[in-house]
């Protein structure tokens, strides 16, 4: 795979050699050791461009005159094949770093039969990188310079059958109906679930089922579901059934899943020095305002504005005993009686824990009609 991934490598400098003019195969060799530190011999280079005619733009400049050597060059792709005009990317520093970026984020999801498919233009793109260690450009050495680190903790992708996976998206791709076998917990018996599968989304590492209910009359509401992919154990194809789905967009289906619980807002706390060094720079919100306050040099007011949402819930109950919530009052009531009930626990010789009705975090409409100020 990896001389795979060097011979890709050398075709693409061979591409931006022919860029600048047509050159002969003994030509090409020779730019390659001096541009670019590849030493192969001519017939290495005749191989390359035998074998890349027709592909990627790479053609035979005319034919060559009595004991010439043959000239070739290189046609950039397009985006608009019926034009000359607006000429696509070459394979550059640029498209590699973007390429390995892309890597990263898809080691975190684990999907082996994708990443086995895009492997070779992974290898590619660290190809392309490694042969500019002499170059300080920031695309050059950004690579090897910078990494990510998520900011929270993450659940571990589950395991997840590859086969199953694969018939998944191949259903997903059609907006096929099918059957799945779906069980709700670990040991439960499985139930016959049919509906459209219309897209994966991934909430972290874990990866959902967009599916849409077999309608029962035509007059029902349509109604998606979100199926942990973890917890389907078999998918069939449907025949007997048809349904047409037309009006789904998974980019809006995926906002409503990110477990958004109500309109920004403006929160407003006090909060303890450590919090304050934490998101003094990395704002908590827009048009944060932090100020000390008097006679008391380790406490600030804080104001900002916040997404209404579990990982802003989250958060602030990790640095509860270092905050203090004075408003919005709907928002303060429900963020302390959550508290309280965790509390409470401590002291219960078995867990317990409020039924779905009761649920703590709700909008600040709903809670009003719950506990009117």
């Amino acid at each position: 795979m990896a001389k795979k991934a060097s011979i890709l490598a050398r075709i693409e400098r061979i591409k931006t050699l022919l860029d600048v003019k047509p050159m002969s195969a003994q030509e090409l060799a020779q730019k390659l050791k001096e541009d670019y530190g590849i030493d192969v011999n001519e017939r290495t280079v005749q191989r390359d461009l035998i074998d890349s005619v027709g592909k990627s733009g790479i053609r035979k400049h005319g034919k060559p005159k009595h004991r010439s050597p043959q000239l070739w060059t290189h046609t950039a792709p397009t985006l608009d094949p019926s034009t000359k005009k607006n000429k696509g990317p070459d394979f550059n520093e640029a498209a590699a770093l973007a390429t390995l970026i892309a890597e990263r984020h898809l080691e975190g999801i684990r999907h082996p039969q994708l990443m086995n498919k895009l492997k070779p233009l992974f290898e590619f793109a660290h190809q392309v990188l490694e042969y500019n260690t002499e170059n300080h450009s920031l695309i050059a050495n950004w690579n090897r310079s910078v990494e990510y680190a998520p900011s929270d903790h993450q659940l571990q992708a589950p395991d997840i059958d590859a086969r199953l996976f694969e018939r998944l998206l191949s259903a997903v791709f059609k907006r096929e109906l099918i059957d799945v076998d779906y069980v709700h917990h670990q040991g439960d018996t499985p139930t016959a679930r049919r509906g459209n599968a219309l897209g994966i989304i991934y909430r972290g590492r874990v990866p959902y089922l967009a599916f849409r209910y077999l309608k029962k009359h035509p007059d029902d509401r349509d109604y998606t579901v979100f199926l942990p992919i973890s917890r389907i154990l078999a998918a069939r194809a449907v025949l007997t059934d048809t349904q047409v789905v037309a009006e789904f967009n998974l980019a809006d289906e995926s906002k409503r899943f990110n477990m958004t619980i109500g309109d920004d807002f403006v929160l407003e706390m006090q909060i303890f020095d450590s919090v304050r060094r934490e998101i003094q720079d990395a704002h908590l919100g827009k048009n944060q305002v932090i100020r000390p306050i008097e006679g008391h040099s380790t406490i600030f007011w804080l104001q900002v504005e916040v997404p209404y949402n579990q990982n802003l819930v989250n958060w602030l109950i990790a640095r509860s005993p270092y905050l203090k919530v004075l408003g919005p009052v709907p928002f303060r009531r429900m963020f302390y009686r959550d508290i309280k009930r965790a509390a409470a626990i401590d002291d219960a010789e078995f867990l317990t824990v409020p039924p779905p009705t009761d649920k703590t975090f709700v909008s600040f409409d709903e809670e009003e009609k719950r506990n009117p100020s």
